[in-house]
């Protein structure tokens, strides 16, 4: 019981044995008068909180477009049948409806359902509840099945579309580009399961048709899907290195060459630096700073206040990449363990597999280990083990980096990848700026619902025809 019903029974009961002391002391001492109060209560009890009745779970069977003759000869009158729109009922027991939640209205009882035929649309799935469902094809299935892919990527890195297909041995799926020109392809494996990279280059609303293929070349399925492809936000970062090396080098070249804005101080030998724009690090500065990207060598060298401005400025939102190039001292793991960071050497190897690179690209990193409380795995080894962690910190975001050659991705012919990893990076941990944008359906279809989350009051609708 929860709190109200303890208090409810608790006033119940007081109030019963309240009557039933009266009724004792009164002039009648009867038996039905002296528990008549307990009875009362009783009653009350029952009419503020009825028991509950479990009722009985019966099975539906549902006939959706699709569904074969043999199916339909083959159903069981003593089971409710509704019929979905597309299906003639053909006989009188089948109920036509116009949606599953019509049906699960009109009998609550039901617990499990069969679909027949081709299966549900999507909004008949959010219908769906916790129920049980079993599907049975009408036929047997030839084509796409599954097919995911994001509704929008940032140009310039990489995104991949995956999916299931059946009915199609040796098959291979090609994605075709608005002029008809194959931007991808591949082969569907024994599963049935296929996936495509492509990488985004210019900002634009890109539409393309994904084409399932026999063996023979013959178009099977086909299927038209759009992605938009954003310029991305413009990113205020600044590096701090404590000596020139390839990945700070290239590292520079992504920032600019993404259009953000870049401040960088490399050092070079005692008293010689590379700098580039504004590197003071005043209030001001990490203010403007969106991300601050250092190494241990360049954090060493700094002074205990410029080390207290740092923390000032993540905690007012500011993004912090701490990046482990080579030993760490002392004092400097002092300092990330009160970050929340304690950086524990490792028994691991020197080198790893990228998880998010499909597990064919290797990068070196050091034997260590990040162990930080309430953090999210922002880079992952195909073994498991964690090369970046990032954790909140006040208002902003604090990672540490552990690879040490990322940049071999851009000098070995993959800039998209390259560009893809490091864009995850900057914008999990730059500092949260502009206004949220709208969120679009990614699979609106002819003839069913759709939501759009986000909109302003002055949003407006515009067909095709122009119409508002």
């Amino acid at each position: 019981m929860n709190a109200l019903q303890w208090a409810t029974l608790v006033l119940l009961a007081l109030a019963a044995a309240l009557g039933i002391r009266r009724t004792w002391r009164g002039s009648s001492r009867r038996g039905f008068a002296v528990i008549a109060p307990l009875l009362m209560a009783g009653l009350l009890w029952l009419l503020l909180y009825p028991p509950l009745l479990e009722t009985a779970r019966v099975e539906a069977v549902v006939l959706s477009t699709g569904v074969s003759t043999q199916q339909l000869a083959e159903l069981d009158s003593r089971v409710p049948v509704y019929a979905l729109p597309g299906v003639v009922a053909a006989n009188a027991s089948i109920e036509a409806v116009p949606d599953l939640a019509t049906a699960l209205r009109r009998n609550p009882a039901i617990g499990n359902l069969r679909v027949l035929g081709d299966g549900l649309p999507e909004h008949d799935l959010q219908a769906l509840g916790q129920r049980g469902l079993a599907f049975e094809p009408g036929t047997e299935l030839r084509g796409l099945l599954d097919v995911q892919w994001p509704a929008t990527v940032r140009a310039g890195t990489l995104w991949t579309m995956h999916g299931e297909a059946a009915g199609v041995e040796g098959g291979q799926l090609r994605l075709l580009d608005r002029s008809g020109a194959v931007a991808a392809e591949t082969l569907i494996d024994a599963a049935g399961r296929f996936r495509l990279e492509l990488t985004a280059r210019t900002p634009a609303e890109a539409d393309y048709r994904l084409q399932l293929l026999d063996a023979g070349n013959a178009v099977v399925d086909e299927l038209a899907l759009g992605v938009v492809i954003e310029a991305g936000d413009s990113v205020n970062a600044l590096l701090l290195a404590g000596g020139a090396d390839a990945e700070s080098k290239y590292l520079r070249r992504w920032v600019i060459d993404s259009g953000s804005a870049l401040a960088s101080r490399i050092s070079l030998s005692r008293g010689i630096e590379q700098r580039r724009n504004d590197t003071e690090l005043t209030a001001q500065t990490l203010q403007a700073t969106d991300l601050l990207v250092i190494d241990e060598r360049a954090w060493a060298a700094l002074a205990g206040a410029s080390k207290t401005l740092i923390r000032s400025a993540v905690d007012e939102g500011m993004g912090l990449l701490l990046r482990i190039g080579g030993p760490l001292s002392a004092l400097t793991r002092a300092d990330w363990a009160a970050l929340g960071f304690a950086i524990e050497d490792a028994d691991l190897p020197r080198s790893a597999y990228l998880l998010d690179g499909g597990g064919d690209i290797e990068v070196a990193r050091l034997p260590l280990r990040v162990v930080a409380d309430d953090s999210v795995a922002l880079l992952s080894a195909s073994d498991a083990s964690v090369l970046a962690r990032w954790r909140a910190h006040g208002q902003g975001r604090i990672a540490v980096w552990l690879p040490l050659d990322t940049w071999r991705l851009a000098t070995g012919g993959d800039k998209a990848r390259y560009g893809t990893l490091w864009s995850k990076v900057f914008s999990t941990l730059a500092r949260a700026r502009g206004t949220s944008a709208a969120v679009l359906p990614q699979r609106a279809r002819v003839d069913q619902r759709a939501a759009i989350c986000g909109m302003g009051a002055d949003a407006l609708i515009e067909s095709a025809q122009g119409q508002r």
